[in-house]
C-alpha cells in the first residue's frame, strides 16, 4: 500500500516515492508542519523529479545502497532510457560530533540512452498549504516559511527548474535542498564528500551491530531504519516519522504518531541493546531525566506520550483541508494520548532504568538515586491504579480496565531495586526504596510485565515498509 523509501539522519527524514518524490519531509523536526505533504494530498507539496513519458510507460525500482540509509530510484522507460536519483541526508563524525544537518542531498544521472527529466518542487506553509514565496538567486531558490528560510541550490539552470520544464540528462545534476544556513562550497564537491562519509558511517554503525546468524540482511535493514526513527537532539524515539497514514485504505485508524511513547521506546531500546548499540539508551535516559526534574515537585502523573522536546500539550487537531492519504480522512496533527491516563507508563521507564544501571550496559544511570517509580514527584508508584485508560488511539471510544493491583508499577520498581549497582560514583548505593520492603512475589512468565522468558524485540508504528536491499519493493 505505501510505495515508499524512507531516508533522514536522526534529525530529519524524508519520504520517497518510487517514482522519485518527495511525498513527505517535515522541517526542521520530524514533528514539525510538512513542508512536503503530497503523500495526504495532492496539492500538499512535492519535491518531485519525473520523466514526460506516461506512466504506463514507465518501470521503477528502489533499492538501498548496502547496508546505508542512502536510497537508489530506477526509473526505465519502455524506449530503454532510464535515470538513476540517489537520496541521502548527511550524517557523519566531524569535529568529534555527529554532523546532520536539515538537509537532503539528490544526484539524477543517465543510466542508459538519453532520458529527459522534469524537476519540479513546491514547498507549502504548513497545515494551512499557504503559497511560498520564492526567490531566485544565481544558482539556488530561497523559500521563505514560517519566518524561516528553506534553499534548494542545483546546477540545473534555475529556467528549467522554475518553469518545470524537460531537460536531456546529459550530465549528473545535483541538488542540496537545506533549512537555515545555505552551502556556500561547490555543490558537486560538497554533495559527494558528505556522500561518501554518510556512506562510511552507516557501513561503520552496522559492522558495530551484533547481528543472528540467521536473516542478517533484514536484522540490519530493520535497524537502519529503526535508528533514524530516533530524535537525537533530545534523545526521544519516535513511534513514526508520518502521520494520518491509515492501517488500511479508507481506514479511519489514522492518528499522527511522531512523539515519544516511554512505554513503546522500550521495545526499540531492547533491540538497540540486543543489537550492541548503548548510545541510544544513554540519550533516552537523559530523556527521562529531563521529565523527572520536570515533575519533581508537581503532582502530575508520568504522560503516556511526549513531544520531542518533553513537552505534553498536544492538542489534536484535524485539518478538512487536506484530503488525505487514498481519501482517509481526517487527515491530523498532534495527539490527544498524551492526556489519557495509562498505568503501564512507570514500568517502560523502569525497565530503561533498570537496562542503564545493567553493568552489561557501558553507560551511566540518569542520577543520583533517581527511579521512575518516583518520577511523579510521589513516592513509590501511584495510587489511580483502577481509572480508566486509553491505549496509543486504538481504543479511544471503547475506554477499557485499568491494569489490575499496580502489579507494572511494582515490577518497575523490583526491577530497579535489583538490578547491579551502577559504576558511576555519582549513583546512590541503593535506589530510592529499595531497602524499605523485600521484592513483591514474582509474576508469571506469561505476564507481560512477568520475568519470564524474555519478548521478542518490537517497536510498532512504522511509518512505512522499510526496502530491503536486492528485491523490487511492492508494498
Amino acid at each position: 500500500m505505501y510505495r515508499y523509501g524512507l531516508v533522514g539522519n536522526c534529525q530529519v527524514s524524508a519520504l520517497i516515492s518510487d517514482s522519485g518524490s518527495v511525498d513527505w519531509m517535515c522541517l526542521p523536526r520530524p514533528d514539525s508542519p510538512p513542508v512536503f505533504g503530497g503523500i495526504l494530498d495532492p496539492n500538499g507539496g512535492r519535491f518531485a523529479i519525473s520523466t514526460p513519458a506516461a506512466p504506463e510507460h514507465l518501470t521503477t525500482s528502489q533499492q538501498y545502497l548496502p547496508n546505508t540509509n542512502i536510497l537508489v530510484t530506477v526509473v526505465s522507460l519502455a524506449n530503454g532510457d532510464s535515470f538513476r536519483i540517489t537520496d541521502f541526508c548527511p550524517r557523519f563524525e566531524q569535529y568529534g560530533r555527529i554532523y546532520r544537518p536539515a538537509a537532503l542531498f539528490r544526484i539524477v544521472e543517465a543510466v542508459s540512452g538519453h532520458p529527459s527529466v522534469v524537476v519540479s518542487c513546491r514547498p507549502v506553509s504548513g497545515w494551512e498549504k499557504e503559497p511560498v514565496r520564492s526567490i531566485r538567486g544565481s544558482s539556488h531558490i530561497r523559500f521563505e516559511i514560517r519566518g524561516e528560510v528553506l534553499r534548494l541550490l542545483t546546477n540545473l539552470p534555475l529556467t528549467y527548474l522554475c518553469e518545470e520544464t524537460p531537460v536531456a540528462l546529459t550530465q549528473k545534476l545535483y541538488f542540496g535542498l537545506t533549512w537555515g544556513l545555505g552551502i556556500e562550497d561547490d555543490l558537486v564537491r560538497v554533495t559527494h564528500e558528505f556522500l561518501d562519509q554518510t556512506t562510511r558511517y552507516w557501513r561503520t554503525w552496522v559492522k558495530n551491530c551484533s547481528v543472528p546468524v540467521w536473516h542478517q540482511q533484514q536484522v540490519i535493514r530493520s535497524a537502519l531504519a529503526l535508528k533514524l526513527h530516533c530524535f537525537e537532539d533530545t534523545g526521544a524515539i519516535l513511534a513514526a516519522l508520518t502521520t494520518s497514514l491509515p492501517e488500511q485504505p479508507g481506514g479511519g485508524r489514522n492518528w499522527d504518531y511522531r512523539y515519544c511513547w516511554l512505554r513503546d521506546a522500550y521495545y526499540a531500546l531492547t533491540a538497540f541493546n540486543n543489537l550492541g548499540h548503548f548510545e541510544e539508551m544513554e540519550a533516552f535516559l537523559n530523556f527521562l531525566l529531563n521529565i523527572a526534574h520536570a515533575h519533581e515537585h508537581s503532582r502530575d502523573r508520568l504522560r503516556p506520550v511526549y513531544t520531542l522536546s518533553q513537552g505534553f500539550q498536544l492538542p489534536e487537531t484535524a485539518h478538512a483541508n487536506w484530503k488525505g492519504f487514498q481519501q482517509s480522512t481526517p487527515v491530523r496533527s498532534n495527539n490527544q494520548g498524551a492526556h489519557a491516563v495509562s498505568d503501564s507508563v512507570t514500568p517502560g521507564c523502569g525497565k530503561a532504568e533498570a537496562a542503564g544501571r545493567s553493568t552489561r550496559s557501558p553507560i551511566s544511570c540518569a542520577g543520583p538515586g533517581w527511579n521512575a517509580s518516583n518520577a511523579s514527584g510521589r513516592p513509590g508508584s501511584s495510587p489511580h491504579y483502577r481509572l480508566t485508560w486509553q491505549e496509543r488511539g486504538s481504543v479511544r471510544r471503547r475506554p477499557c480496565s485499568a491494569l489490575q493491583k499496580g502489579e507494572p508499577c511494582a515490577t518497575a520498581r523490583r526491577m530497579t531495586a535489583t538490578t547491579p549497582r551502577c559504576r558511576n560514583s555519582r549513583c546512590s548505593d541503593t535506589p530510592t526504596g529499595s531497602s524499605a520492603k523485600p521484592p513483591p512475589p514474582r509474576l508469571s512468565a506469561s505476564s507481560e510485565y512477568g520475568t519470564g522468558p524474555r519478548r521478542p524485540a518490537s517497536f510498532t508504528g512504522m511509518s512505512a515498509r522499510t526496502i530491503s536491499e536486492n528485491r523490487n519493493p511492492a508494498l
